[in-house]
Order: C-alpha cells, then structure tokens, then sequence
C-alpha cells in the first residue's frame, strides 16, 4: 500500500475520534458582585448577606472566606465549609462596624475548588459621626390648676433625633421644689425612638409655681423645659369620673347600665343635695339616692340605665347639684341608640335589585308593567334606624326612573316605621344605588318628608313576613281627582309585594292595579351596618 495514503487514511481516522467536548467544572458566582452597605455611625453595626452560587456542572466545595479589612468588616456564622451541588447556593452574612469616619473598601475571597468564575468580591461602606440630639413636642409643661395639697402627674414625649443612642443620666429642677419625676435610673432612648417621661407637680404652698427642668444625657447641653403650675386653697370640690356617658346600642326591650363616681378633691365634706335628668326623656334611669355625703378623698358611685324605647338618639342630660366650690352643678351628657333585631331583618330583606317580570308576563292588568326596583343603603355611618335609597323604573327605561324616594326604617312608639322622603332633585340621583355616597352631601333637612305617608309593620313569625301599610285617609294626594293614597306591602326574604292605590274623596278606588304588584329580590345589596349581626329568625 502506498504510505502516503496511509498517512492521509491515518490522519482521518485520528481527528474523527477527537471530537471537542465541553469540560465539567464547578464554577462559582457571587452575588451581589459588590457589597454596598448603608452609611452607618462609628461603632453601629449593620449586616447584608452575600450569596454564593454553583453555576457550574460539579460539586462546588465552600472551605473558608477571608477579609482584608477584619475588624471594619467581618462573617457571621458562615456555617463553612459546604459542598454545593450544580444549581445550589448558600447565604453568608457579612457585617460592616465602622470604627472611623471615612469610606472603606475591602476585598473578600472565597477558597473554593472552583475552576471558573470570580472568588474575590469588594466590599464598601461609609462611617458617620455619632450624633446625640435631644427633643421634645413642648417647650413649656403647664400642669394647670390643683387644690391644695393635692398633686397632679403628666408625661412628656422625649425623642431621640440623632443617629446613635441617648442615654439620660440625671434631671433636675430650678428651682428643686414644687416638681418631681419619676425617673430615678439612666434611660436610653434608640436613635429614631420616642419615651414618655412622668412629672409631677406637687405644690409646696399656695399660688403660681414654675421651674426650668433640665435633662442631662450624652448630648452635648442639656435639655431645658420650663414647667408651671398653680395651686388654688383647699374646699369642697366634686370630680365625675365620666365627662358624658354613651351608651352601646342597646336592643329595645333590654337594658345597659354604666356606673358614674363622684369624688370629693377637697377638704370638706361635699353634699349632693340633687341628682336627676334635665329633659326627663323617657329612656334613662337611675338609682342614686340624694342627699349623698361624700368626705374629702372619697367616691361613692351610682348606675344609670339605658332602656331604649325606640332606634332614633336617645339624648338627655344628668344634673348634680351639690355645695362644691367649683362646678356646684354638673352637667353629664347622656346619649345612647336603640336598636331592633326585627328592624335588621327587614332592612336585609327590603334591601336588594327586585323585578315583577314574572308577574307581568302573566298578568293582563293593563296596570301591571316589567318593573325594577333597586333599594340600597345610604348613610350607612348613622345609627338612627336604617336610610335606603328606592329608584323603580320600567324595564324599558331603566335610566329614566318613575319614583325616587328615601326611607327611612325605624322602631318608634312600639312599632317598625317606614317614613317616606322625597328628593327635591331626584334627577341628579339616578343610577344612586350604585354609588351610594351620592348621598353624603345630603342631609335630612334637605329632604321633603310625605308627611302622613308612613308604612306601619308588623312581624308575623308564624308566616316569616312583615305586613306593612299607611293609615287610614292620612296620606294626602296631589294627583288631580285623586283624595288620598294608601300602600300596602307583604316584605319576605326573597320577594316582596306592593299594592298602591288612589282613591277619591267618597272612598272608591281611582287609581291603581286590582292586584298588589309581586317583586322577586334577583340580587341582594350588601349593608354595611349589618356587621356580622345574626338576622335568621
């Protein structure tokens, strides 16, 4: 054979076995590539983690981490060495304590078994100077008016406005009387945080007092607040424990009772000669006795009750009288709302979208149309019963609603009320339901009241229904030829019915289907009142 082309033949079998091939190796990454710590005080510390990463194809072997710069920047709990495989990673966390103010730079390196990527990383930070600043809200405490020899305590809110800690060692008064504190250990307050600090004015005689109160702490110059006082000679003087008493609400038929101190701040005997209410509003009771005698730095304490009559305010005032030198007679605000589990239960039902097309598919009442009627919560903040927002309109014009009203559903009287309101422009209101803080800028006043218009209801728990209708020739008309209207209403939880007439002045009906029109609820509207109350009865 001829060696040249068994040279050639040689040289073709050789590189067709020699194909290239990708090396396997571990490789590191870290991540971030450089560390940039936060600017920090002398002595803070503050940490940030680096991540080591295998992005290579074999195990990654961790042993140690080395810094240049140990003491400004050091490890903490590396947990090295580890062996990470392809794809792993492992958190290290790295801290920065400056010792100077200036920049550092440091460099750190990782001993790995890496055969790619970057062991070495940088690592960065400034230190600040250590700031120590003292504030507070006020520049003067005022304790007000005491009865001498009595004593009265505020707080004062300091706050730490540097960047490193306050450490309060010592506060004192000029002159030393009339003021003292509390504080008798160093406080140290975190830089960004806030403490309140107790005082105490205890006059030494009668008259103005006032003293410079001087904080002394790290900071450079104390803190200087100027504190003033004034203490009135010794007497009788009552002191109410409740400024105005306001009551839960409270179902009607059920009672809450609050208990009200009074206590003598003087040094005499203080008589209560009268205790009653101001407006007699039925609701409220009590059971104090007069006349009462209470001795200097005594209390003696009574109840007053709510018994709510109806879901509207209950509003009045409790009068003591008594021989005190100040306030001899004290005026306590007494307010409270009643409230309904029937009322609630109708409000969930009435509340809603309804449609009588079912009714009016089947009917041949040329009064009978495909009706909607949307009947959403308003006001949802007041507490005086329920205020719904009612807008009917025909199928067909949904957006052109024949009836507006606002009704307002409550229990007064020993009965549910619907009062029936109208809007003076209800054209700017169409669509409400939807969005019913349209109706926040309105108030009651702005309403005009159907007066002689209210529903009646009764409850029928045999049958799960309300029964609801206008009294008598109460509800005046004014539609030509017709005298009076009267309404009708059977409300369940699913449907409810609507019958509204007209009549004329010799009592025959003039206006109106010969039938109640039948709603079916399609959607309930949520009521924000409601607030996880039980309505099922």
């Amino acid at each position: 054979m001829n060696f040249k082309y068994l040279f050639l033949l040689s040289l073709t079998f050789l590189f067709s076995c020699s194909e290239d091939k990708i090396e396997s190796k571990p490789e590191i990454n870290l991540n971030p590539a450089v560390l940039e710590f936060s600017d920090i005080p002398v002595t803070f510390k503050t940490s940030q983690f680096l991540t080591i990463e295998n992005v290579g194809d074999l195990p990654l072997e961790v042993n140690s981490i080395s810094i240049d710069s140990s003491l400004i920047f050091s490890v903490s709990n590396d947990s090295l060495p580890v062996i990470l495989e392809s794809g792993e990673n492992h958190k290290i966390e790295i801290n920065f304590t400056p010792n100077a103010v200036t920049n550092y730079e440091g460099k750190l390196s990782v001993s790995s078994n890496a055969k790619g990527g970057s062991n070495i990383m940088t690592l960065r930070g400034k230190g600040l100077a250590q700031t120590f600043l003292l504030g507070t809200e006020i520049d003067t405490l005022d304790f007000g008016t005491v009865v001498f020899p009595n004593e009265i305590t505020k707080n004062m809110k300091v706050k730490n406005l540097g960047n490193s800690p306050v450490r309060i060692s010592n506060i004192v008064f000029t002159p030393p009387r009339n003021f003292e504190t509390a504080l008798v250990t160093a406080l140290e307050i975190s830089n960004g945080d806030s403490s309140f600090i107790n005082f105490t004015y205890k006059p030494q005689a009668i008259g103005q007092a006032s003293a410079e109160m001087s904080i002394f702490s790290n900071q450079a110059n104390p803190k200087h607040t100027v504190f003033i006082g004034n203490a009135d000679e010794a007497f009788s003087q009552i002191i109410s424990d409740t400024p105005n008493i306001e009551f839960e609400d409270t179902e009607i038929g059920e009672s809450f009772s609050k208990s009200i101190t009074l206590r003598n701040e003087g040094n005499s005997e203080l008589l209560v000669t009268e205790i009653y209410f101001l407006n007699e509003f039925k609701g409220f009771e009590t059971d104090a006795a007069t006349p009462m005698s209470i001795l200097p730095n005594e209390s003696q304490s009574f109840n007053v009750t709510f018994l709510p009559i109806s879901t509207n305010a209950h509003s009045d005032s409790l009068v003591i009288k008594s021989n005190s030198q100040t306030d001899s007679l004290v005026v306590i605000p007494i307010n409270g709302f009643g409230k309904s589990k029937d009322l609630d239960l109708l409000s969930d039902w009435l509340t809603g979208s309804f449609s009588s097309e079912e009714q009016a598919q089947n009917s041949n009442d040329p009064y009978i149309f495909d009706v909607r009627m949307k009947i959403a919560t308003i006001w949802s903040e007041r507490k005086d019963g329920y205020w719904v927002y009612v807008e009917q309109a025909q199928f067909e014009s949904q957006s052109s609603p024949y009836r507006q009203r606002i009704y307002h559903l409550t229990y007064e009287n020993n009965g549910l009320f619907d009062r029936i309101y109208r809007l003076s422009n209800p054209e700017e209101f169409v669509g409400s339901w939807e969005t019913p803080s349209d109706f926040d800028g309105l108030s009651q006043d702005d309403l005009i009241w159907a007066e002689g218009c209210d529903v009646h209801f009764i409850y029928e728990e045999s049958k799960n229904r309300f029964l609801g209708n206008t009294k008598g020739e109460e509800c005046l008309s004014s539609i030509p030829n017709v005298a009076y209207l009267t309404s009708e209403t059977e409300i369940y939880d699913t449907l409810l019915t609507s019958w509204d007439l007209g009549w004329n002045s010799s009592g025959d009906t003039v206006l109106g289907p010969s039938s109640p029109y039948i709603f079916h609820k399609i959607e309930n509207f949520e009521n924000p009142l409601f607030n996880g109350i039980e309505l099922n009865k």
